[in-house]
């Protein structure tokens, strides 16, 4: 099972609309206003990680609401893979 996940309320995703809805519809669970706290290992190995809820805070200059973690809300996932995620856009081949 994945079990992609957003610090924010995903309403601002990097994914397509069609992607998200895609993914949803074959059973993929998105975890959102939840953010990672530490990966957990044992013998070198993952075995889960530790992670966060967070709610929204108040809006700043720009009407953002930023994510604030709610202490005492950790919880654990059990997993024995993490892909982190990978930048919205390429950068310019430097070459």
């Amino acid at each position: 099972m994945a079990y992609p996940w957003f610090i924010e309320n995903g309403k601002r995703n990097a994914g397509r609309h069609e992607e998200i809805e895609g993914a949803k519809e074959e059973g993929i669970e998105f975890i959102t206003l939840t953010g990672p706290k530490k990966v957990i290992s044992e013998n070198g190995r993952v075995t889960g990680i530790e992670c966060i809820k967070n709610k929204l805070g108040p809006a700043d200059a720009s009407g953002r609401r930023r994510p604030v973690p709610i202490a005492g809300s950790e919880y654990v996932i059990a997993c024995d893979m993490i892909i982190p995620p990978s930048a919205r856009a390429l950068k310019p081949n430097p070459f």
